[in-house]
């Protein structure tokens, strides 16, 4: 069973009406991943993201778990103006 467990406090990302790269910091094996206000899109294979990008979170839905190998790098964007991401690290023991 795995156990997912916090690194670092979190970041909240405000400003998303460009692309915003989330590289993975040391330690860290993944994300928990939370759309408010309005809908974001996000890519992991390290295109930039754009409004219109096939991976969307909806806003105010639910938490993604998003876990992606060491050196990748998600990148975010806002589908309508407003909306803010929370971005929880995680790393994972087995």
């Amino acid at each position: 069973m795995a156990i997912f467990s916090p690194v670092g406090g979190g970041n909240l990302y405000t400003d998303l009406s460009a692309a915003v790269s989330l590289s993975l910091p040391d330690g860290v094996d993944g994300a928990y991943l939370q759309a408010f206000a309005q809908n974001v899109r996000f890519t992991l294979d390290g295109s930039t993201a754009t409004a219109v990008n096939l991976l969307r979170l909806v806003a105010d839905d639910s938490i993604t778990l998003i876990v992606f190998p060491p050196g990748r790098e998600i990148s975010v964007i806002e589908e309508t103006a407003g909306a803010s991401l929370a971005v929880q690290w995680v790393s994972i023991s087995r």
